[in-house]
């Protein structure tokens, strides 16, 4: 990508960042955000076909962070930071992960989760549609960081991407028919 593509975007993405937390995502236009970046109308539409698109490029460090969640031994360093991240805008992130924003976001995780997932699983494998995988794990993984962010409850950040990993490995094992915990008596 360029330096004039990437100033482009860049003033796309930061001018969408002001918007959505001072406008309702329903009534942000494509014209708006051109018009604040100062960009053409064309040239926004180059880059982003919807606001959608915008709302999930600008987002999408924290959707790959949370799918990492899926197919790895441990919770890496990356998830506790976006974790930490989150928690220091919650505010932010509470407009952000309900209502049409959240219901986007959710749905752009459960696409990256099932790209995870088709990584080191054959379609073979699954006693259920991945798709239904995919959809119940990034549902689980953003009603937990909903309960997070307005304060159901706390947790530390290393608590909760240990949970979010967990949460995650756990539904992806019991769609492939594996033990999760041995229940000794």
């Amino acid at each position: 990508m360029g330096r004039q593509t990437e100033r482009t975007r860049a003033a796309i993405i930061s001018t969408f960042s002001e918007m959505v937390f001072t406008t309702h995502y329903e009534n942000i236009k494509m014209s708006d955000i051109a018009r604040r970046a100062n960009v053409g109308r064309s040239t926004i539409y180059q880059h982003y076909r919807d606001k959608d698109a915008v709302l999930l490029d600008s987002m999408d460090w924290i959707l790959v962070g949370l799918s990492a969640c899926v197919n790895s031994n441990v919770p890496n360093e990356e998830i506790v930071y976006l974790l930490q991240h989150v928690w220091e805008h919650r505010d932010r992130a509470r407009k952000l992960f309900f209502g049409t924003t959240g219901q986007r976001l959710e749905r752009a995780l459960s696409t990256k989760v099932a790209s995870q997932i088709a990584l080191t699983v054959k379609d073979s494998d699954w006693l259920i549609s991945p798709v239904f995988v995919a959809n119940q794990i990034a549902a689980a993984l953003f009603s937990i960081l909903r309960s997070w962010v307005i304060a159901d409850a706390s947790a530390s950040a290393e608590q909760l991407a240990q949970h979010l990993h967990n949460s995650a490995n756990a539904l992806n094992h019991v769609a492939l028919g594996k033990t999760i915990y041995s229940h000794e008596h």
